[in-house]
């Protein structure tokens, strides 16, 4: 009697062990679904305002030149791309544009 209990209770565990991995391993694959899409979706923004601040500046002030346009590509934060529309905004050409310096990014 006490080995069939004995072997009931350790079935029983190994059940909720598995079924606790389990858990655990849909847990992580959501979080990890959510982080992905959070990240996806800041990166698609980021890319969308250096998009349009290079439009803009091809039609505000004209010729562009590629290190430029790679500069933009460099800059990942959404403040200094908003200080550069206001930048844009207020420019003649590209000397009244300060871009940020992106060394070690």
């Amino acid at each position: 009697v006490d080995k069939v209990i004995k072997s009931a209770a350790e079935t029983y565990i190994e059940r909720g062990i598995e079924q606790g991995i389990e858990q655990g391993i849909e847990r992580g694959k959501a979080e990890g679904k959510a982080e992905g899409k959070a990240e996806g979706k800041a990166e698609g923004k980021i890319e969308e305002k250096q998009d349009v601040l290079i439009r803009l500046l091809r039609k505000g002030i004209g010729d562009v030149s590629d290190t430029i346009i790679d500069q933009i590509r460099l800059i990942q934060d959404v403040s200094e791309l908003d200080n550069l529309f206001d930048q844009i905004y207020d420019a003649d050409s590209m000397e009244d544009v300060v871009l940020p310096n992106n060394e070690g990014e």
